[in-house]
């Protein structure tokens, strides 16, 4: 059931002075809504009429309801959008910041909330909390931001259902970094990292958000694929942490090989392997012209395990960092493994190893210099089949023919490569009508260049994303369960 719009419809939005609230603000006034904005700074712009009121003082949210009650005796939608970032350590934040930005953004809505609850409750209206994706998950450099926000999604949630008896509807609002300035108003020492394209925009913001409280929605992320960062984060802790130590410039003695580390280990159709977390480095380790000992040199320490099968066939790859620099390694692998093939580029070698007739190795050394260890990845290969069980959860287009397949158990995931006769266009197009007869649905972008062709898909029940890449004859699919 969607929300009316009537000529009495009253909305109460805070924070309307600039940013998401004046954006809320022109556009709930635009169709037709009587807006009361709050702020403490009169905006340049009025959309409707306009109450100085500082949230965070018990006497100026009396104010409030007296004049709601007074003047129109009724309130249809709450929107809490006044707030504050903070760009600083925790180490570096003074409790006086800490205790303001929660006095902002959590004490003042939650207490405003329960002074405008009666009324709310006679019109059976909504409470729009605008909280952010930082409250679904951890930044460094904003964790008080974080805090506060982690605590406006859990206070949205238990409140909705509290409320839902009454007929009050709860939205929790979730914005990622938009263009309004935010940054220029928040506390701290630290400047944010810049943002392409400068963000995303307010208007649009102001527009999907004023949709989903028409349709009474629960949560409301914007841009929506915010979804996928929060997702990558709570699935890939480790890489999600070095990225931002990287972004945030935390430690400049950090090694640059996030990057260079995950590309090839997603994209090599030779070690085939995912990147699930990753080591604390210890620069002590390098070589500093002491004697290695062959038998030892590559037992890699802080190892960690990942099982996997290939084609139906379990394997174990394994990741540890190895104490010495990487002429060194390379050279006790010619000596223990003349008969490998190595293939040696800058910064890394991948060695093919042989066991016995059947059985092969990967081991691949990625070097950062020498001042740190060698990241270690290694893997067994098991014997070759003649016959694939494609899994039948994987799209696999006409005349297309099986390469490997890749299955993540702890990770519920699989990853799949194939040849094709098709075209990168029509093996695209076979794809999207297949998938969308099952539920799926392409997700808005897609990876094209001169030879390439690419799409990502999403299922709602159950939720699940699929990455579809075609080029040169070769496809490649990697398939996700989010939700088992």
């Amino acid at each position: 059931m969607n929300n009316p719009v009537t000529e009495r419809t009253v909305a109460l939005i805070t924070g309307a002075s600039s940013g998401l609230g004046e954006a809320l603000a022109r556009k709930f006034h635009t169709k037709g809504i009587t807006v009361v904005g709050v702020s403490r700074h009169k905006p340049e712009v009025v959309s409707g009429q306009w109450v100085q009121a500082d949230i965070t003082k018990p006497s100026d949210r009396e104010k409030l309801l007296k004049t709601l009650t007074n003047k129109f005796g009724r309130l249809d939608v709450l929107v809490n959008c006044a707030g504050k970032g903070s760009y600083a350590t925790w180490e570096e934040l003074a409790e006086s910041e800490l205790r303001d930005i929660f006095e902002l953004n959590f004490f003042a809505v939650a207490n405003l909330t329960q002074e405008l609850l009666p009324l709310l409750k006679q019109s059976q209206g909504t409470i729009i909390n605008i909280s952010s994706v930082a409250g679904k998950m951890h930044v460094p450099c904003m964790g008080a931001y974080c805090a506060t926000k982690f605590a406006v999604c859990a206070y949205s949630d238990s409140l909705r259902a509290e409320v839902k008896t009454y007929g009050v509807n709860v939205i929790n609002a979730l914005p990622g970094r938009v263009n309004t300035g935010f940054s220029t108003r928040a506390v701290g020492l630290r400047k944010p990292p810049e943002t392409p394209n400068g963000g995303t925009n307010a208007t649009t913001f102001a527009d999907i958000l004023y949709r989903g409280w028409r349709k009474r929605r629960k949560n409301v992320f914007y841009p929506r694929w915010y979804r996928l960062v929060i997702w990558l984060a709570r699935t890939f802790p480790g890489i999600y942490d070095y990225g931002n130590i990287k972004i945030w410039k935390l430690d400049k003695r950090l090694p640059l090989f996030l990057l260079a580390t995950v590309f090839l280990l997603y994209t090599s159709p030779i070690v085939n392997a995912r990147v699930f977390s990753l080591m604390p480095r210890n620069t002590s380790g390098r070589n500093s012209g002491r004697s290695i000992n062959p038998a030892t040199a590559l037992t890699p320490r802080n190892l960690l395990t990942e099982p996997m099968v290939i084609n139906g066939a379990s394997t174990t790859l394994s990741m540890g960092l190895v104490d010495h620099n990487i002429f060194s390694v390379l050279q006790i692998l010619h000596h223990l493994f003349p008969q490998a093939d190595y293939e040696i580029n800058a910064n890394t070698v991948l060695a093919k190893i042989t066991v016995s007739d059947n059985v092969h190795k990967r081991l691949l050394l990625i070097s950062f210099g020498t001042r740190f260890p060698i990241l270690q990845f290694a893997m067994t290969i098991p014997p070759a089949t003649t016959t694939i069980q494609w899994p039948k959860h994987l799209p696999l287009p006409s005349g297309s023919t099986p390469k490997r397949y890749i299955h993540f158990p702890q990770r519920n995931s699989w990853y799949g490569s194939f040849t094709t006769t098709l075209s990168p266009e029509q093996a695209l197009a076979e794809v999207i009508a297949k998938l969308g007869a099952d539920g799926w649905k392409p997700v808005e972008g897609s990876a094209v260049t001169n030879n390439c062709r690419g799409k990502f898909f999403m299922r709602k029940k159950p939720l699940a994303i699929m990455q579809i890449n075609f080029a040169n004859g070769i496809g490649v699919v990697y398939f996700k369960n989010i939700r088992r």
